[in-house]
């Protein structure tokens, strides 16, 4: 519940800063994402361990899953990052923030008793900015991206209620243009971790 509350002002504090037309976007946005997370039938925190630019990440957001049968599930995330990483021009160091939505959708591949082994693809999109003190005048401080990213995850139902995860992927990614990096250095491998509540009987 702490990082929950923890997420909500981050992202309430990218609303204060940003632009008067931004700022209703994202309102928008917060407003139906929190919207649809009220209907899923699992839900809980997601946190991810990656590079970008061969620096050292994490991501930290909200995951909600509907089931689709027996074999498979859909869901949707919802991720905040702010990260200090290596820019490719200079060498020098700067924040990268990043608010990213996507959608899944997991294969349970194999059932045992005490847990399952799934295959998930996300597919999702969000918007990288780096403050502008950090960035010359002539060079682009902000872009949208589109990403691809295939996992193999381990779920371990807990309790009745309670479940854990923890997956590996590698995430494709398509980016505009944007000041000390490129789309081949935010790809990369990923290390993910959840913790979800719903019926796990």
């Amino acid at each position: 519940m702490r990082m929950v509350k923890k997420l909500c002002l981050i992202l309430f504090a990218v609303v204060c800063f940003s632009g008067k037309a931004k700022s209703q976007f994202v309102f928008d946005f917060l407003n139906f994402s929190f919207g649809m997370f009220q209907s899923v039938d699992e839900g809980g925190y997601e946190g991810r361990i990656t590079f970008y630019n061969n620096s050292p990440a994490s991501l930290h957001g909200l995951k909600g899953v509907w089931h689709v049968g027996e074999r498979f599930k859909m869901g949707y995330t919802l991720h905040y990052g702010n990260n200090v990483i290596t820019s490719l021009m200079n060498r020098n160091r700067y924040r990268m923030l990043m608010l990213e939505s996507g959608l899944f959708l997991e294969y349970i591949f194999k059932r045992y008793e005490k847990w399952y082994f799934s295959i998930p693809l996300q597919v999702a999109g969000g918007t990288i900015y780096i403050p502008k003190t950090y960035v010359p005048s002539d060079q682009p401080n902000s872009t949208q991206y589109f990403s691809v990213e295939p996992r193999v995850q381990v779920n371990k139902p807990v309790l009745n209620w309670f479940q854990l995860n923890v997956s590996v992927g590698y995430r494709i990614m398509s980016a505009g243009p944007l000041y000390g990096t490129n789309s081949r250095n935010l790809a990369g491998p990923s290390f993910n971790f959840g913790i979800l509540f719903g019926s796990f009987k």
